[in-house]
């Protein structure tokens, strides 16, 4: 393995997680924007604000998705990574795919261990509202089980279909 391919793998490897932590950063965002449209007073100057961060978030994370993932050529020329090493070739008998393989399934299980103790969480203060609910009349909000249990899914799904994960990055690399 040369390091222009380690260092390539290392890239596409923080590209995938910057990818799930996405998922968080929007689902902030729009309870944000949610929590200020819901309530009774004039925010509009604000909705603005956060929609606009929002906005200039995406295209952040979608800048980042497209050079970490699909670009990471130019990254290691750029930031000239491959330079300045004494061996030509690092002795690693694993191919390229198998450790972007081990990287997805080891980034979806950190994904799913994170997320299950919140998960857990907030079905427990659900639970718990639903019997406040009862006493005051105000229903319990469910947005955050949504969000942990869809992220939990996406983890789920990296270490499942993981081998069409690694196919479609080397297939974007061959481009």
């Amino acid at each position: 393995m040369t390091p222009k391919t380690f260092f390539t793998i290392v890239i596409k490897i923080l590209g995938i997680y910057s990818v799930l932590q996405s998922f968080s950063v929007v689902s902030q965002f729009m309870q944000s924007l949610m929590a200020i449209s819901g309530s009774t007073e004039d925010h509009l100057v604000y909705m603005i604000i956060t929609f606009s961060t929002l906005l200039l978030s995406i295209g952040v994370y979608f800048l980042f998705i497209k050079y970490l993932i699909i670009n990471t050529d130019w990254i290691v020329s750029k930031l000239a990574l491959d330079q300045s090493f004494q061996e030509e070739k690092f002795e690693f008998n694993i191919h390229r795919s198998s450790v972007l393989s081990i990287a997805v399934i080891f980034i979806g299980g950190i994904t799913v261990v994170d997320t299950i103790p919140s998960l857990c969480k907030e079905v427990y203060f659900y639970v718990q509202q639903k019997q406040m609910a009862i006493n005051f009349g105000r229903s319990p909000s469910t947005i955050w089980i949504v969000f942990y249990a869809t992220k939990a899914f996406v983890g789920c799904l990296l270490m499942i279909y993981q081998r069409t994960i690694v196919n479609f990055i080397e297939y974007k690399r061959k481009q």
